[in-house]
C-alpha cells in the first residue's frame, strides 16, 4: 500500500521532471499538497536531491539564462532573486560567470539604455541619474552602466 509520503514523492518528482525547480519551491508545493497530515518534507527533498531531480547548480544555470535573455535582468537582480530562494552563493556565482558573457551583458545594457532614451527628453538635466535608476532597477551595476553609456553622446 502506497503511503502519503510515497504519493507526495512521486508528485514532487513529476513536478521536478517537467522543469527546473529549487528546493524552496518544492518545499512550498509539498507543504501545500500534504494538507492536514504531517509528512517529513525534508526527507522527500533529500531523496529528490539524491536521485538528481533537484540540483542547485542546474537550477541556477537555468534561472540565470532565462532571466538574462528573456527578462533582461542584470547580475545584481538575478543574484538577489537566487539568494532569496536560499540557494548556495557559490552555485549562483558560477552560473552568473558561465551563462553571462561580459560583451553580451554590455550589449544588453546598451539596448536597454537606448530604449529608455527614447522616452526621455535629451535636454533633461537629470538624464543620467534617470537612466541609472532605470538600469539599477533592472539589476545592472554602476561600473557596467558607465561602460555602456560611453557609447552614447550624453
Amino acid at each position: 500500500m502506497e503511503t502519503l509520503k510515497d504519493k507526495l514523492y512521486d508528485k514532487a518528482a513529476n513536478y521536478c521532471a517537467k522543469s527546473e525547480h529549487c528546493a524552496s519551491e518544492v518545499r512550498a508545493k509539498l507543504q501545500n499538497w500534504q494538507g492536514d497530515e504531517e509528512v517529513d518534507v525534508e526527507a522527500i527533498v533529500d531523496q529528490l536531491y539524491a536521485e538528481h531531480f533537484l540540483s542547485d547548480e542546474r537550477y541556477c544555470v537555468a534561472f540565470v539564462r532565462d532571466k538574462f535573455r528573456f527578462n533582461h535582468w542584470g547580475k545584481a537582480k538575478i543574484r538577489a532573486m537566487l539568494l532569496a530562494k536560499r540557494l548556495d552563493s557559490t552555485a549562483i556565482e558560477t552560473a552568473l560567470d558561465e551563462e553571462i558573457d561580459e560583451e553580451e551583458y554590455l550589449e544588453m545594457l546598451s539596448r536597454l539604455i537606448n530604449e529608455k532614451l527614447r522616452t526621455l527628453k535629451a535636454d533633461d538635466p537629470q538624464l543620467l541619474p534617470k537612466l541609472y535608476r532605470f538600469v539599477a532597477g533592472r539589476g545592472f551595476d554602476y561600473d557596467s552602466f558607465k561602460k555602456a553609456v560611453r557609447c552614447f553622446d550624453l
